[in-house]
């Protein structure tokens, strides 16, 4: 985990210098704690992003899905759909995380959503 402590200590001096506030930047760091498996950063990181754009929400829904956690993925996509509309990659992360839950009822409300906006 020296990859998560390399992040941490990253994620301090870009803090105390303002970085947040720049939503590619956040969008950044979502991805790394992903990748370094910490959705806890993660998300910590993206409650925190003001203005969060499609790849913020894409970025932690898909954490989410390949944690195995596709109910906080879906709760998160509902979420982002009062204010954005998700595009093909999030849906594509969505299907994805449908294919290996024990039931389709998740499944079956992406494809309607697909199917109904197209």
């Amino acid at each position: 985990m020296r990859e998560l402590g390399i992040c941490r200590n990253g994620s301090f001096y870009c803090n105390s210098n303002g970085f947040w506030t720049d939503v590619y930047f956040g969008n950044t760091m979502i991805e790394v704690y992903v990748k370094c498996g910490n959705l806890s950063y993660a998300r910590k990181l993206f409650d925190e992003i003001l203005n969060r754009d499609l790849v913020s929400w894409a970025s932690m829904i898909s954490g989410y899905v390949y944690e195995g956690n596709v109910t906080s993925g879906f709760c998160l996509l509902n979420e982002m759909r009062m204010g954005l509309d998700p595009n093909s990659v999030t849906m594509l992360v969505m299907l994805q995380g449908c294919c290996g839950f024990e039931t389709s009822i998740y499944g079956r409300q992406v494809d309607g959503y697909v199917i109904k906006n197209g």
